[in-house]
């Protein structure tokens, strides 16, 4: 299915709304909901102890003996593998990705997972992988499954309304909701078996049953009956079969650890007997790969959806007068799809301009942070509100009854507690390498080269992940890098109110190769004005505008920064937004004395938005250029982008509000149609692309 192109590189219009067996468990499931709370939570954690309790200690530490299972002989010899092409058969090895669910990166501490650490001796690891927002379950899964942010691809919680479809919310989980899913893009396993004619296995892997073409054979549908040992026999059962009946690419999900983690708290010793099932599983697993010698032969990949934080609060919107009904769907992200039942003007006109007393920050879809990627579809609802680290939001007294308030996700994806994992292993990746962070909408992009798949626009970035392999089939899927179209002259001066009466304007007819950015290609008229030596101003036909400032000092700010902003501003963005950047921007310029700086405005679908882009050389070493540092790899880069029709309901302090609009370079480059950073005698392509898909985890 195309993808349809608007903010943020596809429309965000409403015209694409139209348009095994049974195992028994060492601990006794006590009825899922991701979504919630469980219930019978007291029952849960007598069983717990009564089944904890029976465990001796060196059944539980020493080899897990006592659970039946025994450490396969893959971890008894040599731990490093040699590949050898020759026992492989031609072409892309087959792909084997597994899901643990809620696998936080803080479990790794704990050191029980073996067959991690077996992986990264033979393979890569991230230091830790970022989810989308929200950080829940389906929308990641999906996410990772088609190189879509949530809000693009449409599945943007368990529970979605699309008056196109249903009346009311909709369980989006359940197999018959194949219609949410023609949304947006196509996953993996249907693009590689369409396209290539792929032979795909799924078990449980959230979406495989729901999206309604090109299925894979055998699919296990989503659900919470099997063990977490019997879909890894599953699994190996596949491996077993001859090369004409084995799959080419095999997606596994496990619903643990988040299954046990929703009921307990982060230090439970139920989490380490869960940890242990799965490394033992996982393990074995390794272990017939290499008894059938297919070990060096395999891509192997195991990742996670999200991480876990404890609860400690929940708040009742009911107590500020939000409305009740099947339209507010309450979470760690409360979204509210506004009608005859739900009007939430007096909500909003009586709500505390408080966001921490309050529990939750406020938004509409117009002033969502754009970096979230959520709001470009109505789906997303009307007003979001978004709980604060550790608090829940419900719509009832009965959620404040609860003793243990458990655990959750779907908070920010910059809150280190959500933040995963990501570990690969097999002949494509390069050995005993450590990779940096990167946000899991990359994902598509590497299995897609993995699996020798064409790869289709999405929200990815092509060469994110060639750090992992050993052998990427290096291009460049960005026509904008490639583009030398001359920028036309100006019919007309532009006017401008310049605050440096000596200087002339001189508009040129064309960027120099060393210039830091260049436009898009379309018919739009482009002008480049040089205000002084290093100050210059873009401005573009249909009102976009941007400042560049090369070796900024404190000096021209606060006068070269007045004379972009000759249109209009509010009194709240002013106050509230544009004073604190300028003060914080001062900030940076005193404490690293050189800077560069780019300030821009853009229009994008009826709306106005504020940019700025700071980049700096870690070591203060600078290229004589003034632009790039002398060594890339030390660039460092912190950018924002904001609504200008900015509504402050949260009364966040002032460093906390930039945060909340910092975005990656590349969001700016998409809405803008600029394109930084561009001369690869400069920067490599591939720490190019690193620089613009950083995402900002705290401000400088």
């Amino acid at each position: 299915m195309p993808l349809r192109y608007g903010t943020f590189g596809f429309n965000s219009s409403e015209s694409s709304f139209q348009n095994g067996q049974q195992q028994q468990k060492v601990v006794q499931r006590q009825g899922r909901n991701k979504c919630g709370y469980r219930s019978a939570i007291v029952s849960a954690g007598i069983l717990s102890v009564i089944v904890l309790g029976a465990l001796s200690a060196a059944a539980f530490f020493g080899g897990l003996s006592g659970f039946g299972l025994h450490t396969p002989d893959v971890f008894q010899e040599d731990r490093t593998l040699t590949v050898n092409d020759k026992k492989c058969k031609p072409g892309p090895a087959p792909l084997v990705i597994f899901s643990f669910d809620g696998f936080a990166r803080a479990y790794l501490n704990r050191k029980m997972m073996k067959s991690f650490d077996f992986m990264a001796e033979n393979g890569v690891k991230a230091e830790y992988m970022l989810p989308s927002f929200q950080s829940k379950t389906f929308p990641n899964h999906y996410t990772v499954a088609t190189g879509l942010y949530p809000g693009f691809h449409g599945i943007v919680d368990a529970r979605v309304y699309d008056s196109s479809i249903n009346d009311t919310p909709t369980n989006v989980r359940d197999a018959d909701q194949s219609a949410f899913y023609k949304y947006n893009g196509e996953p993996i396993w249907a693009l590689f078996n369409r396209l290539n004619g792929g032979r795909v296995a799924c078990f449980q892997f959230p979406g495989c049953v729901n999206y309604p073409d090109n299925k894979p054979d055998p699919l296990d549908p989503f659900h919470d009956h099997l063990s977490n040992r019997a879909v890894f026999d599953k699994v190996i059962e596949q491996i077993q079969k001859d090369d004409k009946s084995s799959s080419d690419l095999i997606l596994v999900y496990l619903d643990e650890p988040d299954n046990t983690r929703h009921g307990t708290r982060e230090n439970s010793s139920k989490i380490d007997l869960i940890l242990h099932r799965l490394d033992i599983n996982l393990q074995r697993f390794f272990a017939t790969l290499k008894r059938l010698e297919k070990l060096e032969c395999t891509n192997v990949i195991v990742l996670s959806d999200h991480g876990f934080m404890n609860v400690d609060r929940v708040v009742n919107l009911s107590k500020f007068g939000l409305p009740q009904n099947d339209f507010v769907i309450t979470g760690v992200v409360t979204r509210v799809h506004e009608n005859e039942e739900t009007k939430t003007a007096k909500f909003l006109r009586d709500l505390p301009c408080d966001s921490q007393n309050n529990g939750f920050r406020t938004f509409s879809r117009r002033t969502l942070p754009p970096r979230l990627h959520y709001a470009v579809t109505k789906r997303a609802g009307d007003l979001l509100l978004l709980a604060e680290p550790g608090t829940i939001l419900r719509n009832s007294e009965e959620i404040m009854k609860l003793q243990n308030l458990g655990s959750n996700h779907g908070w920010d994806y910059t809150i280190h507690e959500m933040q995963t994992i990501f570990f690969a292993m097999g002949p494509a990746f390069k050995k005993k390498t450590v990779i940096s962070p990167f946000q899991n909408v990359e994902l598509f992009n590497l299995f897609a080269e993995l699996l020798g798949v064409e790869i289709p626009q999405n929200n990815g970035t092509l060469g994110a992940l060639w750090s992992a392999l050993q052998f990427p089939k290096k291009q460049r899927m960005d026509p904008f890098y490639e583009n030398n179209r001359p920028i036309q002259k100006c019919s007309s001066p532009l006017e401008q109110a310049s605050l440096f009466e000596q200087a002339k304007q001189h508009i040129l007819g064309v960027f120099e190769e060393k210039f830091p950015i260049k436009f898009q290609d379309s018919e739009e008229m482009v002008c480049f004005e040089e205000i002084e030596s290093d100050v210059h101003r873009v401005s573009t036909e249909t009102g976009g505008v941007a400042l560049i400032e090369r070796s900024a000092t404190v000096a021209n700010q606060e006068e070269s920064n007045v004379l972009l902003f000759n249109e209009p501003m509010t009194n709240e963005f002013r106050d509230k937004f544009w004073l604190p950047l300028q003060q914080k921007t001062r900030e940076y310029r005193e404490r690293f004395a050189k800077m560069g700086v780019i300030t821009g405005t853009v229009d994008s679908h009826g709306d106005r938005y504020l940019y700025r882009v700071l980049h700096r050389c870690e070591d203060g070493k600078w290229d004589d250029d003034r632009w790039h540092c002398e060594d890339s790899t030390q660039t460092r880069t912190l950018a924002f982008l904001v609504p200008m029709k900015f509504a402050d309901r949260n009364c966040l302090p002032p460093d906390e509000l930039l945060f909340a609009y910092t975005a990656r370079v590349k969001d700016i480059e998409t809405i803008s149609g600029l394109r930084f950073f561009i001369d690869q005698h400069k920067i490599p392509y591939e720490m190019t692309v690193k620089i613009k898909t950083n995402v900002t985890i705290n401000l400088w």
